[in-house]
């Protein structure tokens, strides 16, 4: 059985101008609440059962509309938090914890900071930095520019076209759904893209689920293939080396090189 016990609850993203209401039961009225100094509200674990909020504005709220909410978790020694940035372009910042961070909708700055993170912008144009930690970040075309910062860093291509442009200090490309990898040049990834995406010079592409049709766009003219593979972890990989970059593709049937 699962022992994650929830710490805390945060609310944020609320629209310009509106107050967070609590009920008071005895009463029988809302109370209106004071947000912290970031303009969120936090409620600890022996708060949240029962809770009963509501949203007071001066202009109906958007259809669809949902708040920014983080909860904080415990599992045994291992704290962690989850956070869902709402339906507006948010500005997130994750904790020193093991954060789960989904932007949700709308444009989103994600700061994810320290420790291992999965991240996801979510649907928008999101900028997103990993932080310190070994972090694993999803992929959307949309996004105008995702940094793993510091750490062993992991990308998630999910039928999407990843332009190594708008990527940097990522250490491995994982490919799913049909996901294309190019660079800025005219036949595909040149030398300067592994270099700018990466921080050791040094990029690995590899199949996440090795089902489907992924391809990488090389211009052998800059990474010239080399006449020997590489195994790493039992996984064999081609060598494209160029201009003090390497780039390394998994041999898979499921990734095609152009």
């Amino acid at each position: 059985p699962s022992s994650d016990a929830v710490v805390s609850i945060t609310l944020g993203d609320l629209p310009v101008g509106s107050d967070l209401q609590q009920y008071d039961a005895v009463n029988d009225e809302y109370i209106v609440l004071t947000p912290n100094s970031d303009g969120t509200y936090t409620f600890d674990a022996d708060e949240v059962a029962g809770l009963d909020l509501s949203i007071a504005t001066t202009a109906p709220l958007a259809d669809g509309y949902e708040p920014l909410i983080s909860a904080i978790v415990v599992d045994g020694s291992s704290i962690s938090t989850t956070t869902y940035g709402g339906t507006d372009g948010t500005v997130i910042d994750g904790t020193d914890y093991a954060d789960y961070i989904d932007g949700g909708a709308g444009n989103d700055t994600i700061d994810a900071q320290g420790n291992d993170d999965i991240i996801s912008g979510g649907i928008g144009a999101d900028t997103i930095y990993g932080g310190a930690g070994d972090d694993t970040i999803e992929y959307d075309a949309l996004d105008s520019e995702i940094d793993g910062e510091e750490g062993f860093d992991t990308l998630i291509g999910n039928a999407d076209i990843i332009n190594l442009a708008n990527v940097s200090n990522i250490e491995v490309i994982q490919l799913s759904a049909g996901t294309t990898v190019t660079g800025s040049g005219v036949n595909g990834i040149v030398a300067s893209d592994v270099i700018s995406a990466t921080d050791s010079g040094t990029l690995i592409i590899q199949s996440a689920d090795g089902d489907a049709a992924n391809q990488v766009n090389i211009d052998t003219d800059s990474l010239a293939l080399q006449s020997e593979s590489v195994t790493i972890d039992g996984v064999e990989y081609a060598q494209y080396i160029g201009g003090g970059a390497t780039l390394l593709v998994e041999i898979d049937d499921s990734i095609g090189v152009i």
